[in-house]
């Protein structure tokens, strides 16, 4: 009889992109965009001066995040802020896709890439002063507006402290 230590949810257990135990490749799932499992029930928290979050469901690349972060960079105040990007934490899911020339039937398609699944509220970006420099409401929008459009998902702009659907989604 296995113990019921194997049978717990765990973070190891879960894996990093849900292996499968036989043959070593990523499960292929399906995409769940507006699934209430994967709703965001905590609140934010903007550590720097003005964070950037999300304010609806969607997906992301790594390529659409390194985009963002790089127009965000090109319009923040050098040697004032610091930029930190909050995509270490997320968790990446497998998309597959089927070539252009395939019919119909024959089943899922081969794991074209990984993206991250978002919901409401989750911090993309935000940034921290290391000086006294202070921004206004407006610079801060028109830093992460190149970003905003970059990005798929719409997104706000909030300011430092606790965020939560209440306090922005009005």
């Amino acid at each position: 009889m296995a113990s019921p230590s194997l049978f717990r949810r765990t973070s190891a257990r879960l894996g990093w992109h849900y292996i499968h135990p036989k043959n070593g490749k990523p499960l292929k799932q399906t995409r769940h965009y507006g699934d209430p499992r994967y709703i965001n029930n905590e609140a934010a928290m903007i550590e720097g001066q003005w964070g950037l979050i999300t304010a609806d469901f969607g997906m992301l690349t790594q390529v659409q995040l390194e985009n963002a972060r790089l127009a965000i960079l090109k319009r923040l105040p050098r040697n004032n802020f610091s930029l930190t990007m909050h995509g270490t934490a997320w968790e990446e899911f497998p998309m597959t896709k089927r070539p252009k020339e395939s019919r119909m039937g024959g089943g899922k398609g081969n794991i074209h890439h990984f993206a991250y699944k978002l919901t409401t509220g989750v911090p993309i970006f935000e940034f921290v002063a290391t000086s006294p420099y202070r921004l206004s409401q407006s610079e801060a929008e028109a830093i992460f507006l190149p970003a905003r459009i970059l990005l798929p998902l719409q997104t706000v702009v909030v300011p430092h402290g606790r965020v939560d659907e209440y306090s922005v989604f009005k």
